[in-house]
Parts: structure tokens; sequence; C-alpha cells
């Protein structure tokens, strides 16, 4: 069941089992005729797994998984605006960030979630590369 795919998965994500979250979600997005909001969030347990790794081991295959993932994640489902921002952030992170989708991106999580801490460091993020929100 690809609700419970996602279940699991987020909880190995916040245990930072990341090679188990992200087969979860492979596991969720591989079955058909899924729910636009349910496609999105296992795509944002995909990419914030995939995010994670690229991290660690700094494989250009990763970043480019996770920036297809997370861009899928921003289009529907609960984890929207943690996609927006995070697909932002990982615009820094890799040799093929684009400040055009950095920019694209966190204006969108701003729009979706303006208040907090992922908002502030969006927004100084954007002020230290010239960008504006």
């Amino acid at each position: 069941d690809p609700r419970l795919s996602l279940v699991a998965g987020l909880a190995c994500l916040r245990l930072e089992r990341r090679s188990e979250a992200l087969g979860l979600a492979d596991a969720g997005l591989a079955a058909e005729d899924l729910p636009a909001e349910l496609r999105s969030d296992l795509a944002w347990v995909r990419g914030a797994s995939l995010m994670a790794r690229y991290r660690e081991l700094f494989a250009v295959d990763d970043w480019r998984g996770a920036n297809i993932a997370l861009e899928t994640a921003t289009q529907a489902g609960a984890w929207r605006a943690q996609a927006a921002a995070a697909l932002a952030i990982l615009q820094d992170l890799g040799p093929l960030g684009s400040p055009d989708r950095q920019t694209k991106f966190a204006r969108l999580a701003l729009q979706l979630q303006p208040e907090g801490q992922a908002a502030q460091a969006l927004r100084g993020l954007l002020e230290r590369r010239g960008l504006s929100p």
C-alpha cells in the first residue's frame, strides 16, 4: 500500500535511515494511479532522502534525483512548502544549481509558508546571493 510506504518512509527520514526511506518511497511511487497528493508526498520522501545522501557522498546522480523528486513534491501534498524550501537550498549544494530555480522555489516556499525559521533562512539565502524574494 503506497500510504503505508509514505508513513514508513517519513519515519525512516526522521530516524536518518535514508536508504530505507528511499526504498519505501520508490516502492510507493511504483504503484499505479496514485492521487496527486500521495505522489507528491512520496516524492518528498524520495527527494529528501536523495538530498541527504548527496550531502554525504556528493554523487551528482543523487543531486539530479533530488532535484527532480523535490520539484514533483512542490506540486501538491502536505510537504509542498518543505519541498520548495529544500529545492531552493539544493541549488546551492551542487554544481548544477540554478539561480533562477532557486529564486522560483524560494518564492514558492515563502508564499506557502511566509513565517517561521525556514522562511527566515530562505530570505537570508536569497539576500546573500543578491536575489530578491
